[in-house]
Order: structure tokens, then sequence, then C-alpha cells
């Protein structure tokens, strides 16, 4: 079973002293994850804020997380940038200045980050079929349409036979897939650890949001 959540709180309470709290989530088993999308509704007024969960018929692309590095991350170029931005002598003698001088670090540390960190590749999510099961395919279409037009007995039974045939054929191929795959991961560098990659896919948890606490007390629930 998975946990879906929109990873933001979805308890408000009025008493200043506790925090946000997550109540509202839901329950999953046998969807996959990434035709499941999950928001926070901000309608009401109330102290609670329900979720929406929505199924969808494609999968849905989610944004990359951005991040300042990776393990391609060039350091050196990194350290370079960060004593270039940092050279120059500045005065904190006010609050001012000191609040401008921690918004020029940050800037300063992201900027050399970002330059020195390629963008990550893109996984080539194309689903190719083998032509031995492409023909099985089209075979099978040709019999079903045969059927529906003239609802001939032999034609329902070379379309039964047809559907065991390329049902065999699929899941003989994704088993030889899935042990290539299993064949491939390592836990070592020259595979950058590939293995560890793999299995942290399988029950990955919620990117989680913070509450944030207004000057005048109350919680943020919104951008806005």
């Amino acid at each position: 079973m998975n946990v879906v959540s929109s990873g933001q709180p979805t308890y408000w309470p009025t008493d200043k002293r506790k925090i946000p709290d997550v109540i509202d989530f839901c329950v999953s088993k046998g969807i996959a994850k990434n035709i499941i999308s999950c928001q926070s509704c901000w309608d009401l007024s109330s102290d609670h804020s329900p979720i929406i969960v929505e199924l969808h018929t494609i999968p849905q692309e989610r944004a990359r997380k951005c991040v300042l590095y990776n393990n391609r991350t060039n350091w050196s170029l990194f350290r370079e940038l960060t004593d270039k931005a940092f050279q120059e002598s500045i005065s904190l003698k006010s609050e001012d200045e000191i609040t401008e001088v921690v918004l020029y670090f940050n800037k300063s540390v992201q900027d050399a980050a970002w330059s020195s960190t390629p963008p990550p590749q893109s996984r080539n999510l194309d689903t190719h079929v083998p032509k031995h099961i492409f023909d099985k395919i089209i075979k099978k279409r040709r019999i079903r349409k045969r059927w529906q037009t003239t609802r001939d007995p032999v034609a329902k039974k070379q379309l039964n036979h047809a559907n065991r045939q390329l049902k065999h054929i699929l899941e003989k191929d994704r088993n030889d897939g899935f042990h290539n795959y299993l064949a491939g991961p390592d836990t070592t560098a020259s595979t950058d650890y590939s293995l560890w990659k793999a299995t942290g896919r399988l029950k990955r948890p919620v990117n989680v949001s913070p509450p944030i606490r207004k000057p005048v007390g109350t919680w943020a629930r919104t951008d806005q």
C-alpha cells in the first residue's frame, strides 16, 4: 500500500502554542503513483483544509526537485566562483547591511552551485515493443475484428488462443527485462551506486513542506 499526501499540513490549530499537522491523507493499493495527483483545498476557512486526490488516465509528469548539487557537480569551479564572490570586504554595522549581506551570500552560493552543476540527464521513457510481440498484437487485433463482425465461434476460439499466447509472451518479455535490470545495478562507485538508487525509488517518501508563521502570529497556508 502507498500513502498519498500533498506534503502540506491539513490541520491549522488556533492555539499558537501548537503547530500545524497532517490529518488528511489517502491510502492506495494497486494504483500506479504516476497517475495519482494530490493537492490541498484552500476554499474552506476553518482550521481544517481537505485534500483533493485525482486519478488520471495518463501518467503525470512531475516537476523535478530543485537541488543545488548532484553527483556531477564541479566542486573546483564552485570553490573558484565562491572565492571570487566573497573577495570584497563588506560592512556589517547596521541591521539593513546584515540583511543585505545574508541575501548576497545566499544568492552567491546558489549561483555558484547552479553554474557548477550540469542539468540532470533526462531518461528515455519510450517503451520499445519487439517485432515478434508487435506482430502478435496485430494478428490478435485482426482476429478480434473478424469475430466482432461475424460472431463466428471459430473466430472466438482463435481469439481466446491469441489472447493467451500474447499474455504469455508479454509476461516472458517483462520477466526477462526485469532479470536483465537486476543483473546491472551494483553497489560500487563504477556504476554510480545504481543498486541503491533503484531500491530508493520503491518507497520514496512524500516531500513535506513545513509551515511558516507570519509576523502577526498566524500560519501561512498558501504562497500568497
